[in-house]
């Protein structure tokens, strides 16, 4: 991927990252959003407010949205505080993805498990935005987040290996880089450096004071 595109809610303030391979994949991605959000919130998308940039505006993107009755706002070019929300998430976004792979001492090209982390972790989170309110609460009705599973990105892990996957005389665990949280299901995503693989694990021991 060579792109994200931040979608966020201004009512929770749930931020949802899809990556791009080029920015004219934005409408898919859209579409995407769309039914994710108004399925997880049980109401439609009413109005949308973008950047004007070269990816938002198409034809078939206007269309669609006339079809699906929502309303299209752009900021005027050159002022990107009329989209502020969006601004400073981006802004956010990119210096913690920064930071936590300068720290993790992982390169550039673990960019996007870097930001599905932190936007992962933000979600989950209270904000000043929101007077404190949690964004994951809102966006899940009432539900708190279970904060006990998280762990300091790019942190070394031994990660168990299952005993039918496991040689005779093996050791039990394999040295690996954590890197995330598993999609839908409870569990940790991983590297492992010795087969450059990613995978995911309910069952590691972690040190999180060190960066392999």
């Amino acid at each position: 991927y060579k792109y994200w595109i931040t979608f966020i809610d201004a009512h929770t303030r749930f931020f949802v990252v899809s990556f791009l391979r080029k920015k004219s994949d934005a409408f898919e991605a859209f579409k995407a959003y769309k039914a994710y959000a108004e399925n997880a919130l049980g109401a439609m998308i009413k109005c949308t407010l973008d950047d004007k940039g070269g990816e938002y505006v198409s034809k078939e993107w206007d269309a669609y949205c006339v079809q699906e009755g929502i309303v299209r706002k752009h900021t005027e070019t050159d002022e990107p505080y009329q989209n502020g929300i969006s601004e400073r998430a981006n802004q956010t976004i990119q210096a913690a993805v920064t930071a936590m792979l300068v720290e993790a001492k992982l390169p550039a090209s673990f960019w996007t498990y870097a930001v599905r982390c932190f936007v992962h972790v933000h979600n989950r989170l209270p904000t000043s935005s929101l007077s404190g309110a949690i964004p994951y609460s809102l966006w899940k009705k009432g539900k708190k987040p279970d904060l006990s599973y998280f762990r300091v990105f790019g942190s070394l892990a031994y990660v168990l290996i299952r005993k039918d996957k496991r040689k005779a005389l093996q050791t039990h665990t394999r040295k690996c880089i954590f890197v995330g949280y598993a999609d839908r299901v409870r569990a940790w995503l991983f590297y492992d450096p010795a087969t450059r693989k990613f995978f995911n694990s309910s069952n590691a021991v972690f040190d999180e004071r060190c960066f392999p």
